[in-house]
């Protein structure tokens, strides 16, 4: 999920600057966007609805947090693959050595929903929500 900027940022991308405004302000859904430093084919620690400039007022979603890539990994594992990147980019989906917040395994096989694991979780210090999209039409 996290090359939505990507398309946000397209003049013609109103569909999906929708969904984002919508998602953003739900009171059902547990929206949780995961990016890693590391990682060169996503937007950093960016909220994608307030990047796009469709984030409405008070917003509660997403939930924005780091995978912590090299805090979750054992020190030599990080060195193997700190720059493979395509490795990099598949490491969300990869068994961790010592995992923390985010670990794909737990999210999509553990006993919590996703709300109640993050529940109370703060989103990562270095968060980005300045508007960057020239384009923010919705529909």
């Amino acid at each position: 999920g996290q090359a939505i900027p990507m398309q946000g940022f397209l003049p013609d991308a109103t569909r999906l600057r929708t969904d984002l405004r919508q998602m953003a302000g739900s009171k059902t859904t547990t929206w949780v966007d995961v990016s890693a430093r590391g990682d060169g084919v996503c937007f950093w620690l960016c909220d994608p609805a307030a990047v796009c400039g469709v984030a409405p007022k008070g917003h509660r979603w997403p939930l924005v947090i780091s995978a912590a890539f090299s805090q979750s990994l054992k020190p030599e594992t990080w060195r193997k693959i700190r720059w493979r990147f395509f490795r990099l980019h598949i490491q969300y989906l990869a068994a961790f050595d010592r995992p923390r917040d985010y670990d794909y395994f737990q999210i999509t096989a553990g006993p919590m929903t996703l709300a109640a694991r993050y529940r109370g979780r703060a989103p990562s210090p270095s968060l980005e929500t300045r508007v960057f999209s020239p384009h923010r039409g919705v529909e």
